[in-house]
Formats: structure tokens, C-alpha cells, sequence
């Protein structure tokens, strides 16, 4: 039933579908359709489960075991068979492979009249054709010792004629079935590069927001704590003032030397605890600005970064 829905509803739809086969995230759709792309030759894939069996694992440097493996979509693992996540190693090297085979440029024939999930925002489209291209954008932070890694995807689509793809019209388009045409489709237009480097500005403007935001909500973090401990510490100074003040009035009415000498001995006992109180407030003063100067070593350990691109693909395409 979903086959005939948009596949944007089917995608709402979708969770309350009773069915054998499990529901997957984005990311995992990702890759599953990439681990079946990549290791088509290699494995047999079951599409119900979200399975596939290596009988003779690729890879041998990586020593990929044998078996079953299993997309889960929980924390738990999969009853016999390896569990199959993003981080796994092979999953990883899968990605890389992925990254790094050529892309020669191709003119692609999007299958749109045959797909079983289609999108209202590509009817308008269907029997045009135009250009994408992707770029891979790695954001690399901090100082080699300790650098930190951001790898963004960048994609940008044009029809023949100018008018520019939505980014979800984009996405949308290359989830299609697609086949290599016979017949190249001449090469894309200049203009996609100035639209990848639109969208490159874009993804750093809102890097730039995120890591302004992350500092900003430590700061205030920061903030709120220190004024805490402030309030704290100085109502238990204030409150060793008052009991002090009181204490040395009785000092003062006492109608005996032993009866001043007690009370003598009990002030200095307050003005200790004054002394350890106002040590108190020195050493969590003294982690405060700690605090602060780590925060604003690690902001500025984000604003040293360094980008590396390199061009994944250029096609033409055509939506039938």
C-alpha cells in the first residue's frame, strides 16, 4: 500500500507499518543502500532482515570474521550474527572505498515512472534534465596533537535551461534508480561550481553559528555556576559577621575575666572559620577562571581550522 503513497507521506506512514522488515534511520538507509552498492559482488545480502553473509571477507588487512551480519536498529545485538553499525570496521572501510573510487563523469538516466517511493516535488521534473555534483568538505581542527575531523557533504543540482535544484530535489533525485546511459550528456555547466561554493559558505556560516552557541551556553553555564558559588560563600561569610558581631558584644557585657576569656576563645573560633571560608571562596574563584580559560582555549581551538574539498562527482542526468 505504501508503494502508491508520496514518498515524503510514506516516510510518516511508515512507522506504523506491521511488518517483518525493520524500519531504518536515514543514516542507516545510507548505509545499507552504500554496503549493498559497494559490496554487491562480495556478500549476499538479505533485504527483509537488513543482513548479509561474507563467506569470503573482503579487506584481509582489516581480519573480517566470517558470517552474518546484521543492521540493527537497537542497542542490542543481533542473535547470530555480528552486529553491522556505522563505526564498524568494516563499515568504515566500506565508506572509504566509496569515497575513494574514481567517479569518471557519466550521464545518468533517474528512473522516476518505475520507482516504488515517489515524491510530488519531482513530477514537475520528470522528462527534464540537467546536472548535479557533489563535493566532500573536511573541516580539520586544533593543533595535530589533537586535531578533530568534520567531513560535510556539499551537493548542488541544476536543470538544463538554469534553474537551480532545492537541495531536497537534489537528495531526492539520487535516491532514484538510476542507469548509465549509452550516450554521454555533454558536460555539466561552470555554474555548479560557483553553487558548491555557495553552499560550502553556508555550511561553514552555520559551523561558525554552532560552535558561537556551544561556547555561549558554556559561558552562561559557567556564569550561573560562579554566581552560585558566590551567593553561597558570601552568605556564610555574612552569616560568621553576624554571630561575630554578636559574640563580641557578650565579649564586651561579660562580668567576669573567666567569662570573657570563654567568649574570647569562641570568637577566634569565628574568625577561623571566617579565614577558612574566605579560602574556600579564593580556591573556587581561582577554578572559575580555570574554567574560563579552558573554555576559551577550546573556542579558540575551533576558530583554528583548516578545509580540504575534493570534487566526489559531476554527471548529467535526465528524469524519466
Amino acid at each position: 500500500m505504501l508503494e502508491n503513497f508520496d514518498s515524503e507521506v510514506a516516510d510518516k506512514l511508515r512507522h506504523n507499518k506491521i511488518v517483518g522488515e525493520r524500519y531504518l534511520n536515514k543514516i542507516q538507509t545510507s548505509l545499507w543502500t552504500l554496503t549493498r552498492h559497494i559490496l554487491a559482488d562480495r556478500a549476499m545480502f538479505d533485504p527483509v532482515s537488513h543482513s548479509f553473509i561474507l563467506s569470503n571477507p573482503p579487506y584481509p588487512a582489516l581480519e573480517i570474521a566470517r558470517g552474518r551480519y546484521e543492521l540493527t536498529t537497537g542497542k542490542d545485538d543481533p542473535e547470530d550474527a555480528h552486529r553491522y553499525r556505522l563505526h564498524h570496521p568494516l563499515a568504515q572501510t566500506v565508506i572509504h572505498e566509496a569515497k575513494t573510487t574514481p567517479t569518471p563523469s557519466a550521464h545518468l538516466v533517474f528512473d522516476y515512472t518505475g520507482s516504488a517511493g515517489k515524491s510530488a516535488k519531482l513530477e514537475p521534473l520528470v522528462g527534464r534534465a540537467g546536472s548535479i555534483a557533489a563535493r566532500i568538505l573536511n573541516i580539520i581542527t586544533g593543533p595535530k596533537s589533537s586535531q578533530t575531523h568534520e567531513d560535510i557533504l556539499l551537493l548542488a543540482g541544476i536543470q538544463e535551461g538554469g534553474a537551480e535544484l532545492t537541495d531536497q530535489e537534489v537528495h531526492l533525485l539520487l535516491a532514484l534508480p538510476a542507469m548509465v546511459a549509452a550516450t554521454p550528456g555533454g558536460n555539466p555547466p561552470l555554474s555548479l561550481a560557483s553553487m558548491l561554493d555557495r553552499v560550502k559558505n553556508a555550511s561553514l556560516a552555520t559551523i561558525e553559528l554552532r560552535n558561537m552557541e556551544l561556547f555561549q551556553q558554556e559561558t552562561d553555564k559557567l556564569d550561573h555556576w560562579a554566581e552560585d558559588q558566590r551567593r553561597a560563600q558570601k552568605g556564610k561569610l555574612d552569616d560568621i559577621d553576624l554571630k561575630s558581631k554578636a559574640l563580641r558584644k557578650q565579649v564586651r557585657d561579660a562580668s567576669s575575666l573567666p567569662e570573657k576569656l570563654n567568649l574570647q576563645k569562641g570568637l577566634r573560633g569565628f574568625e577561623r572559620l571566617w579565614i577558612d571560608a574566605w579560602k574556600s571562596f579564593d580556591e573556587k574563584s581561582r577554578t572559575i577562571e580555570e574554567d574560563r580559560d579552558r573554555i576559551e582555549a577550546e573556542a579558540a581551538r575551533l576558530l583554528a581550522y583548516s578545509i580540504a574539498e575534493d570534487l566526489l562527482f559531476a554527471i548529467t542526468w535526465h528524469l524519466q
